[in-house]
């Protein structure tokens, strides 16, 4: 629904030949991850996850902006890997976050993207959490419930992200991931 909505608000600024190249390795990642869902030690991939979303950040807040981009073969692992470990602990984003943030997209057509990127992987686990029956009564009471705090959340987003600069913006998407990062590290 936020991916949905930050998309639709701003469609004209979404970067589709930025997405295109993610899609194919977001799916194979997504489908891989539905495979691994039962058998992998959640807690242990979360710490390795955590650790380098971790240093990513701390790695992007400290670095210098410069004017190359990273080329778009990033797509492979960045979409692979989003794709995994998003249907595997909901979190993918990180790696989409890295690419987009090295494809030197501004904060606009930045936040309409990588809000498509979601929506697209989300809708990807959504179905096939919806086909391997993982979703049941409790699950769905608390998605319900959880949606005005995601619609205030949006809200207060909406103005932060309009009054903010380009480097102000980078740095909050840094600090993000290393909030994102360290609660992986906590996970038991």
């Amino acid at each position: 629904v936020a991916s949905a909505s930050h998309g639709l608000k701003d469609r004209a600024q979404i970067q589709w030949h930025q997405i295109f190249p993610l899609l194919p390795f977001t799916a194979l990642g997504v489908l891989t991850g539905l495979y691994l869902f039962q058998a992998i030690d959640s807690v242990l991939l979360a710490h390795a996850l955590g650790v380098f979303v971790v240093l990513y950040a701390i790695y992007s807040l400290l670095a210098k902006d410069g004017d190359s981009k990273a080329s778009w073969l990033w797509a492979v692992p960045a979409g692979g890997f989003g794709g995994l470990v998003g249907t595997l602990f909901g979190t993918g984003g990180p790696f989409y976050v890295a690419y987009l943030k090295h494809r030197g997209l501004p904060k606009t057509q930045f936040r309409a993207t990588f809000a498509t990127v979601f929506l697209l992987d989300g809708a990807g686990r959504l179905l096939g959490y919806l086909a391997g029956g993982y979703f049941d009564r409790d699950w769905l009471i608390l998605a319900a419930v959880s949606l005005p705090i995601m619609a205030l959340g949006l809200f207060a987003g909406g103005h932060v992200h309009t009054g903010i600069s380009q480097r102000g913006f980078q740095i909050a998407v840094s600090i993000l991931l290393v909030v994102s990062g360290v609660s992986l590290l906590l996970r038991h």
